[in-house]
């Protein structure tokens, strides 16, 4: 079976210039638009997640996890529950990620990493961009919200280590904006 129907949501706020900046590119597709959580909306949300006080990175170590990379990882957390509820095929994208080429039409992999971090660059950054179908993103829910695992990495760690290395750069059609995220100035 190929997928090449994909339910495209954008993670963003409510006021993000660079949302205006990218939406163009996307124009042959429907983008939902998804309300990210911030670190004043985390704690309505109603689940919960267990997040360690510190996070693992390969260039620092051991370092504190920022109420910003929490609040991103919740609001991907809430797409994948989304995702697996409406038993469609996502494409999750934050705000500030340009479409350079249509998206793939993708015959076995369940999860793939589509964005990079400049558009010059061909290194994927997961949590950026991504197709997800529905059976990985309950996986992935349930792993962080039913078995309440300990979360010690962000959310681009978790996804890219799900990223069968195969596909690894064969889907990248997006690329990230010049810019700091909104999210991590709310």
């Amino acid at each position: 079976m190929i997928i090449d129907r994909y339910s495209v949501w954008m993670i963003c706020l409510e006021n993000d210039p660079r949302r205006e900046m990218v939406l163009p590119s996307w124009s042959k597709y429907t983008v939902n638009r998804f309300n990210a959580i911030t670190p004043k909306t985390r704690s309505l949300v109603d689940v919960k997640l267990n997040f360690s006080d510190n996070k693992f990175t390969d260039w620092k170590g051991k370092v504190p996890f920022s109420e910003e990379e929490k609040s991103s990882f919740t609001s991907h957390v809430l797409l994948w529950k989304k995702c697996a509820e409406q038993d469609e095929t996502f494409c999750i994208i934050e705000e500030d990620v340009k479409l350079r080429s249509p998206l793939p039409a993708m015959k076995e992999p369940a999860l793939v990493a589509i964005a990079t971090r400049r558009i010059d660059d061909y290194t994927p950054t997961p949590a950026a961009g991504y197709i997800v179908q529905p059976w990985v993103a309950k996986k992935m829910y349930d792993y962080f919200v039913a078995t309440q695992r300990l979360i010690t990495y962000n959310v681009d760690h978790h996804i890219d280590t799900r990223i069968n290395p195969r596909y690894r750069n064969k889907y990248l059609c997006a690329y990230q904006i010049e810019g700091e995220s909104a999210i991590a100035r709310s």
